[in-house]
């Protein structure tokens, strides 16, 4: 007899899912919360990406979506020497989505950034609000990169 509960493939997590929302440009198809087990340190780093308010949107691609952190201020320290700052003005229970960001200084229309931009140093702004904004990151120039839209 087998311990189901050890070998149970069907608990496995599937964290991409959990940012699918990005490729349909609308935020509020988000899921939140924690669900499957551990896998080892997979949903783990998920979530203290996704808590810090961005999460790698493909394995193998230098790209960060952006999502709905759970501090008002994030430092990286990063190991070149400087930092990478997320803050979020206004987030709370009832203000988690975001209405604007800026990356380092300058509107940024995307709900995604790169790699390089988080090692570059620098600030992610993000304003937040308790309804999504149908405005922003919507716009299909704005998606991530894909298999349709190789850049990058």
């Amino acid at each position: 007899m087998t311990n189901k509960s050890r070998t149970n493939p069907g608990r496995e997590p599937v964290e991409w899912v959990e940012e699918d929302h990005h490729f349909e440009r609308r935020q509020d198809m988000a899921v939140m919360g924690i669900c499957g087990d551990e896998d080892g340190g997979a949903l783990s780093s998920w979530y203290v990406f996704s808590a810090m308010g961005f999460y790698p949107l493909c394995p193998g691609r230098p790209i960060y979506g952006i999502g709905s952190p759970l501090f008002e201020r994030t430092t990286i320290r990063l190991a070149a020497g400087g930092a990478f700052i997320v803050a979020a003005r206004g987030v709370s229970v009832r203000n988690k989505y975001v209405q604007s960001a800026a990356l380092n200084g300058r509107p940024l229309a995307r709900s995604w950034f790169t790699h390089a931009d988080l090692v570059a140093g620098g600030s992610l702004v993000l304003e937040m609000g308790p309804r999504t904004n149908p405005g922003w990151g919507s716009c299909l120039e704005d998606a991530p990169p894909s298999l349709r839209r190789p850049e990058i």
